[in-house]
């Protein structure tokens, strides 16, 4: 039986070992693409690469390769400096319709939006995550709103009134879905954000109802 086995090993090895140079081919032509792409036009990449994140139609890990490249360009040095601002301003909404087109996680779009975020101050983004927290909310919905929240915070600093406001909403969501996996992402952005509440964990009031 073992060498039988092997025998298959050595065939199907036989048959499809020619085909490693094709791919290598490939993916070295697709990395050169890229690179010219990157170097020539960069704000139309991003906005492909946008375009293929927000579309429904697409196989999963197409959309998730996609966010992934997505992510990777927007760390590159000067692309997202090198936008006008329209173009910024449509990229952003886009990551934020992306993250309610996901149905797996991590969330490709968290990664792209934590990624603008760190390059600079993205106004009312906290609060427009904690929205969407409120109300109908789709599972995927809004682990991913939670996740971003918990990258979000667990890295930088917010404004007191934003904190609150975040920390009513996500333990509204703690209290009340009915899904398991949206409650451990819910205590988990908790967790990331405890150091943005300190000072609403020193109220009584606070602190019993947050308890």
């Amino acid at each position: 039986m073992a060498m039988a086995t092997c025998r298959c090993c050595r065939l199907y090895s036989t048959r499809h070992l020619h085909h490693v140079p094709l791919l290598q081919a490939s993916l070295d032509a697709a990395a050169q693409w890229l690179s010219s792409c990157l170097a020539s036009q960069p704000s139309s990449l991003l906005s492909s690469l946008l375009t293929v994140l927000l579309e429904p139609g697409l196989e999963p890990p197409v959309r998730q390769q996609a966010g992934l490249q997505l992510k990777n360009l927007l760390q590159w040095p000067g692309v997202w400096q090198g936008l006008e601002a329209g173009q910024r301003q449509v990229a952003r909404q886009g990551l934020l319709e992306a993250l309610a087109r996901e149905q797996w996680r991590p969330s490709v779009a968290c990664l792209c939006v934590q990624a603008v975020a760190r390059l600079e101050p993205w106004p009312g983004l906290l609060p427009s995550l904690a929205a969407r927290l409120q109300g109908e909310v789709q599972d995927g919905e809004a682990m991913a709103c939670l996740d971003t929240l918990a990258c979000l915070l667990g890295e930088g600093e917010a404004e007191e009134a934003e904190a609150a406001e975040v920390l009513t909403a996500v333990v509204a969501v703690a209290r009340g879905s009915s899904a398991l996996a949206v409650r451990v992402a819910a205590y988990s952005c908790l967790e990331a954000m405890l150091p943005q509440v300190a000072s609403n964990m020193a109220r009584r009031g606070e602190r019993d109802y947050l308890m």
